[in-house]
Protein backbone atom coordinates (compact mmCIF):
# COMPACT_ATOMS: atom_id res chain seq x y z
CA UNK A 1 0.00 0.00 0.00
CA UNK A 2 1.12 3.59 -0.63
CA UNK A 3 1.15 6.35 2.01
CA UNK A 4 1.24 9.94 0.78
CA UNK A 5 2.49 12.98 2.71
CA UNK A 6 2.87 16.65 1.75
CA UNK A 7 5.88 16.00 -0.49
CA UNK A 8 6.71 12.40 0.29
CA UNK A 9 5.40 9.03 -0.79
CA UNK A 10 6.27 5.74 0.87
CA UNK A 11 5.44 2.16 0.00
CA UNK A 12 4.26 -0.13 2.80
CA UNK A 13 4.96 -3.73 1.89
CA UNK A 14 4.68 -6.72 4.22
CA UNK A 15 6.59 -9.83 3.16
CA UNK A 16 5.60 -13.19 4.63
CA UNK A 17 8.30 -15.76 3.85
CA UNK A 18 6.39 -18.65 5.33
CA UNK A 19 4.82 -21.16 2.93
CA UNK A 20 1.07 -21.31 2.56
CA UNK A 21 -1.55 -18.59 3.08
CA UNK A 22 -0.28 -15.37 4.63
CA UNK A 23 -1.09 -14.60 8.24
CA UNK A 24 -1.48 -10.89 7.47
CA UNK A 25 -4.83 -9.37 6.55
CA UNK A 26 -5.49 -6.37 4.28
CA UNK A 27 -6.86 -4.54 7.32
CA UNK A 28 -3.56 -4.96 9.18
CA UNK A 29 -1.55 -3.67 6.23
CA UNK A 30 -4.00 -0.79 5.88
CA UNK A 31 -3.47 0.09 9.53
CA UNK A 32 0.29 0.23 8.97
CA UNK A 33 -0.24 2.49 5.96
CA UNK A 34 -2.45 4.75 8.07
CA UNK A 35 0.32 5.11 10.65
CA UNK A 36 2.84 5.85 7.88
CA UNK A 37 0.54 8.53 6.45
CA UNK A 38 0.21 10.16 9.87
CA UNK A 39 3.99 10.16 10.35
CA UNK A 40 4.57 11.68 6.90
CA UNK A 41 2.05 14.42 7.62
CA UNK A 42 3.74 15.14 10.94
CA UNK A 43 7.44 14.76 10.10
CA UNK A 44 7.76 14.63 6.31
CA UNK A 45 9.55 17.24 4.21
CA UNK A 46 7.46 20.27 3.41
CA UNK A 47 5.28 19.77 6.45
CA UNK A 48 3.97 23.22 7.37
CA UNK A 49 4.04 24.42 10.94
CA UNK A 50 0.52 23.87 12.26
CA UNK A 51 -1.40 27.06 12.86
CA UNK A 52 -1.51 27.60 16.57
CA UNK A 53 -4.78 28.45 18.22
CA UNK A 54 -5.30 30.74 21.14
CA UNK A 55 -7.12 29.91 24.34
CA UNK A 56 -9.14 32.92 25.38
CA UNK A 57 -6.74 35.82 25.66
CA UNK A 58 -3.73 33.57 26.26
CA UNK A 59 -0.53 33.60 24.24
CA UNK A 60 -0.10 31.83 20.93
CA UNK A 61 2.32 28.90 20.90
CA UNK A 62 5.43 29.27 18.75
CA UNK A 63 8.00 26.75 17.54
CA UNK A 64 11.62 26.79 18.68
CA UNK A 65 14.55 24.51 17.94
CA UNK A 66 15.50 22.90 21.24
CA UNK A 67 17.58 19.90 22.34
CA UNK A 68 15.33 16.95 23.14
CA UNK A 69 16.45 14.02 25.29
CA UNK A 70 14.84 10.62 25.01
CA UNK A 71 14.86 7.48 22.94
CA UNK A 72 15.54 7.33 19.22
CA UNK A 73 13.95 8.34 16.97
CA UNK A 74 13.74 11.55 18.98
CA UNK A 75 10.47 13.45 19.16
CA UNK A 76 10.47 16.76 17.27
CA UNK A 77 10.98 19.87 19.39
CA UNK A 78 7.94 21.34 17.63
CA UNK A 79 5.76 19.29 20.00
CA UNK A 80 7.20 21.12 23.03
CA UNK A 81 6.44 24.52 24.49
CA UNK A 82 9.09 26.94 23.26
CA UNK A 83 11.68 27.50 25.99
CA UNK A 84 11.44 31.28 25.60
CA UNK A 85 7.70 31.15 26.40
CA UNK A 86 8.32 29.81 29.91
CA UNK A 87 9.71 33.17 31.04
CA UNK A 88 7.40 35.39 33.08
CA UNK A 89 7.52 37.77 36.05
CA UNK A 90 5.93 35.17 38.32
CA UNK A 91 8.13 32.25 37.31
CA UNK A 92 11.52 33.78 36.52
CA UNK A 93 11.15 37.42 37.63
CA UNK A 94 11.34 38.25 33.94
CA UNK A 95 14.66 36.51 33.33
CA UNK A 96 14.86 34.84 29.88
CA UNK A 97 14.50 31.07 29.71
CA UNK A 98 16.29 28.59 27.47
CA UNK A 99 16.38 24.83 27.01
CA UNK A 100 19.29 23.06 28.66
CA UNK A 101 21.54 20.62 26.79
CA UNK A 102 19.97 17.24 26.06
CA UNK A 103 21.54 14.92 28.62
CA UNK A 104 21.11 11.14 28.38
CA UNK A 105 18.03 10.19 30.37
CA UNK A 106 18.47 7.42 32.91
CA UNK A 107 15.63 5.03 33.58
CA UNK A 108 12.44 5.23 31.54
CA UNK A 109 11.81 8.95 31.42
CA UNK A 110 10.36 9.73 34.84
CA UNK A 111 10.04 13.44 35.61
CA UNK A 112 8.37 13.32 39.05
CA UNK A 113 9.31 11.45 42.21
CA UNK A 114 6.47 8.90 42.04
CA UNK A 115 7.22 7.76 38.47
CA UNK A 116 9.35 4.71 39.18
CA UNK A 117 10.77 2.50 36.44
CA UNK A 118 8.35 -0.22 37.57
CA UNK A 119 5.46 2.17 36.94
CA UNK A 120 6.80 3.44 33.61
CA UNK A 121 7.68 0.00 32.26
CA UNK A 122 4.01 -0.59 31.45
CA UNK A 123 3.59 2.64 29.48
CA UNK A 124 3.76 2.45 25.70
CA UNK A 125 4.76 5.19 23.25
CA UNK A 126 7.94 7.16 22.64
CA UNK A 127 8.90 9.99 24.94
CA UNK A 128 11.04 13.10 24.77
CA UNK A 129 12.12 15.52 27.50
CA UNK A 130 13.09 19.21 27.39
CA UNK A 131 14.49 20.84 30.52
CA UNK A 132 14.10 24.58 31.04
CA UNK A 133 16.48 26.94 32.81
CA UNK A 134 16.85 30.65 33.54
CA UNK A 135 20.63 30.95 33.42
CA UNK A 136 23.38 28.40 32.80
CA UNK A 137 24.14 26.80 36.17
CA UNK A 138 22.68 23.58 37.52
CA UNK A 139 20.69 25.66 40.01
CA UNK A 140 19.12 27.61 37.14
CA UNK A 141 16.83 24.74 36.09
CA UNK A 142 13.20 25.45 36.96
CA UNK A 143 11.01 23.18 34.87
CA UNK A 144 10.68 20.24 32.54
CA UNK A 145 8.26 19.05 29.89
CA UNK A 146 7.89 15.45 28.81
CA UNK A 147 5.96 14.61 25.68
CA UNK A 148 4.80 11.04 25.23
CA UNK A 149 3.72 10.16 21.69
CA UNK A 150 1.43 7.25 20.89
CA UNK A 151 1.45 6.42 17.19
CA UNK A 152 -0.81 3.37 17.20
CA UNK A 153 -4.09 3.27 15.33
CA UNK A 154 -5.86 3.49 18.70
CA UNK A 155 -3.76 6.48 19.84
CA UNK A 156 -6.81 8.35 21.12
CA UNK A 157 -7.69 5.61 23.60
CA UNK A 158 -4.04 5.32 24.66
CA UNK A 159 -3.95 9.08 25.34
CA UNK A 160 -7.09 8.84 27.46
CA UNK A 161 -5.68 5.89 29.39
CA UNK A 162 -2.35 7.64 29.95
CA UNK A 163 -4.06 10.78 31.25
CA UNK A 164 -6.18 8.71 33.65
CA UNK A 165 -3.14 6.74 34.84
CA UNK A 166 -1.00 9.86 35.33
CA UNK A 167 -3.75 11.77 37.13
CA UNK A 168 -4.35 8.86 39.50
CA UNK A 169 -0.64 8.59 40.28
CA UNK A 170 -0.29 12.31 40.97
CA UNK A 171 -3.47 12.48 43.06
CA UNK A 172 -2.42 9.69 45.40
CA UNK A 173 1.24 10.65 45.91
CA UNK A 174 3.60 7.88 47.01
CA UNK A 175 6.16 6.75 49.54
CA UNK A 176 9.83 5.99 48.92
CA UNK A 177 12.84 4.96 50.94
CA UNK A 178 13.45 8.30 52.62
CA UNK A 179 10.04 9.86 52.78
CA UNK A 180 6.61 10.58 51.38
CA UNK A 181 5.23 12.56 48.46
CA UNK A 182 2.02 14.36 49.43
CA UNK A 183 -0.33 15.63 46.72
CA UNK A 184 -2.49 18.76 46.81
CA UNK A 185 -4.90 19.27 43.87
CA UNK A 186 -4.56 22.54 42.01
CA UNK A 187 -7.39 24.81 40.85
CA UNK A 188 -7.20 23.48 37.28
CA UNK A 189 -8.01 19.95 36.20
CA UNK A 190 -4.97 17.69 36.08
CA UNK A 191 -2.73 19.94 38.19
CA UNK A 192 -1.14 19.11 41.54
CA UNK A 193 1.46 20.35 44.00
CA UNK A 194 3.70 17.51 45.11
CA UNK A 195 5.48 18.04 48.42
CA UNK A 196 8.32 15.61 49.06
CA UNK A 197 8.70 15.24 52.84
CA UNK A 198 11.93 13.52 53.88
CA UNK A 199 12.11 11.17 56.85
CA UNK A 200 15.61 12.37 57.75
CA UNK A 201 14.40 15.92 58.31
CA UNK A 202 15.77 17.41 55.09
CA UNK A 203 13.84 20.45 53.82
CA UNK A 204 10.58 19.67 52.03
CA UNK A 205 10.81 19.97 48.24
CA UNK A 206 7.78 21.13 46.25
CA UNK A 207 6.95 20.73 42.57
CA UNK A 208 3.90 21.78 40.59
CA UNK A 209 2.81 19.23 38.00
CA UNK A 210 0.17 19.12 35.29
CA UNK A 211 -0.81 16.68 32.55
CA UNK A 212 -2.73 17.40 29.36
CA UNK A 213 -3.48 16.04 25.92
CA UNK A 214 -2.02 18.01 23.02
CA UNK A 215 -3.42 19.18 19.69
CA UNK A 216 -1.22 16.65 17.88
CA UNK A 217 -3.04 13.29 17.82
CA UNK A 218 -1.44 10.82 20.21
CA UNK A 219 0.61 13.40 22.16
CA UNK A 220 0.44 13.85 25.94
CA UNK A 221 2.41 16.40 27.96
CA UNK A 222 3.57 16.33 31.56
CA UNK A 223 4.74 19.78 32.66
CA UNK A 224 6.66 20.23 35.91
CA UNK A 225 7.70 23.46 37.64
CA UNK A 226 10.39 22.86 40.24
CA UNK A 227 11.19 26.46 41.16
CA UNK A 228 9.23 29.69 40.94
CA UNK A 229 10.19 33.28 41.72
CA UNK A 230 6.83 33.61 43.48
CA UNK A 231 5.69 30.16 44.72
CA UNK A 232 2.25 31.51 45.58
CA UNK A 233 1.68 32.02 41.85
CA UNK A 234 3.05 28.63 40.82
CA UNK A 235 -0.30 27.11 39.84
CA UNK A 236 -1.05 30.12 37.65
CA UNK A 237 2.41 29.79 36.11
CA UNK A 238 1.80 26.08 35.53
CA UNK A 239 -1.45 26.78 33.68
CA UNK A 240 0.43 28.90 31.14
CA UNK A 241 2.77 26.23 29.65
CA UNK A 242 -0.05 23.68 29.88
CA UNK A 243 -2.25 25.95 27.74
CA UNK A 244 0.60 26.33 25.25
CA UNK A 245 1.15 22.56 25.22
CA UNK A 246 -2.49 22.02 24.24
CA UNK A 247 -1.84 24.04 21.08
CA UNK A 248 1.06 21.82 20.05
Amino acid sequence: MIAVGHRDVTLVQVVDSRPGPTAFTPAQVGALASIATTRLARYGSGTPTPAATTTGSGPRAVDEQMPVAGVAPLISSRLFVAASQWSSPGLTAGQPTTAGPAQPEGGLGGVVQCETDAYLSGVAGRYGIVRIRAGHSVAAYLGVQRVRLFEDVDAASLVAADLARSTSLLAHGCTFGNGTVRATPGPSQGTYRLDTVFADGSPTVSAWVGVTAQHTPGAVSTVVITKAAHPGQAFTELDRPLALARQK
